[in-house]
């Protein structure tokens, strides 16, 4: 006789793909967003500061990149999309077993993208000043 297999730990994989996929979709819209706004002739101080928070509360490491290099916008868009993901998947590991677009689901995913924003908005001021 074979002994029973003791039940699997962890969090699933369809948990992990729906937490990845809605934080990249996050990403892209926040991207998307913030270069529809930004118009040199058009948007100007806040405005100006509102699109590249956006842009850069999308893009995280490629907005690292720009402003640690000082140069025009970077777009390394793999990366992005990479570390994204694995905040995913942290997130997935952090809130257990709960299912997408539940409560805490929801509030945590809030929390991960509002904290988006206020890098962008940091990273933005950095611009700016520049």
């Amino acid at each position: 006789m074979q002994p029973e297999a003791a039940p699997e730990e962890g969090v699933g994989c369809a948990a992990v793909t729906w937490a990845a996929l809605a934080l990249v979709l996050a990403g892209a819209a926040l991207w998307s967003a913030g270069i529809l706004l930004e118009d040199p002739i058009r948007c100007t101080g806040t405005c100006q500061w509102f699109a590249f928070a956006l842009i850069f509360a999308g893009t995280p490491v490629s907005a690292l990149i720009t402003v640690a290099g000082g140069s025009d916008l970077v777009l390394a868009w793999p990366v992005d999309i990479l570390l994204w993901i694995l905040i995913g998947v942290a997130h997935t590991k952090l809130s257990g077993e709960h299912p997408p677009l539940s409560g805490r689901w929801n509030r945590a995913m809030g929390i991960i993208v509002a904290a988006a924003l206020i890098y962008g908005g940091v990273l933005s001021l950095t611009v700016e000043q520049a």
